[in-house]
């Protein structure tokens, strides 16, 4: 089976991968992340933070496609989602960066592209090729707040472990 994907507008062909859409919040990540590289200093977390830092809750999905009430399905009873998703900023449009997980939550959490860290398979962890990278966790307990995983974040599986330098305590402990 051979699927087409666009990356920047470059059709590029992924052999023997049966993939379902991926719900995440990829243009808020890479947005927090760019705006974060790219500031001037001005109007950044850190600087910000002690006038009132705002609460950021980051919930990345498997595999979930948009089946939820909040995107228009009247059979999925989601109301809690529901009520979040009317609160916050719904995203109505997801983006994939590579057809497999570690990849693409690796390309995610730090807002560059699978081939400028060299991870294509399951199994290499992201400091790997790019040992001092900025993880968007890393980048928000730097900017003092507390960053927690409960579940997965990182690409945890496969051999491959969590990343302890981007969160305030040791991902998946309460």
């Amino acid at each position: 089976m051979t699927i087409q994907r666009e990356i920047i507008g470059a059709p590029r062909e992924v052999k023997g991968f049966h993939w379902v859409y991926a719900a995440c919040f990829c243009v808020l990540l890479n947005t927090l992340v760019n705006a974060a590289i790219a500031s001037d200093g001005k109007h950044n977390i850190k600087n910000d933070i002690n006038k009132q830092p705002m609460n950021v809750l980051f919930i990345a999905i498997d595999d979930l496609r948009p089946e939820l009430g909040c995107y228009g399905k009247s059979h999925i009873n989601s109301p809690n989602v529901d009520a979040l998703a009317k609160q916050g900023l719904q995203f109505n449009r997801a983006y994939c960066q590579f057809a497999l997980c570690n990849p693409s939550r690796a390309s995610l959490l730090t807002g560059r592209y699978p081939d400028s860290i060299k991870i294509y398979n399951l199994e290499t962890f992201l400091r790997t090729n790019s040992p001092n990278v900025v993880t968007l966790p890393q980048f928000f307990k730097q900017s003092g707040y507390e960053a927690r995983s409960i579940g997965k974040i990182f690409h945890v599986t496969n051999g491959n472990h969590e990343d302890d330098i981007s969160w305030s305590k040791r991902a998946w402990q309460r």
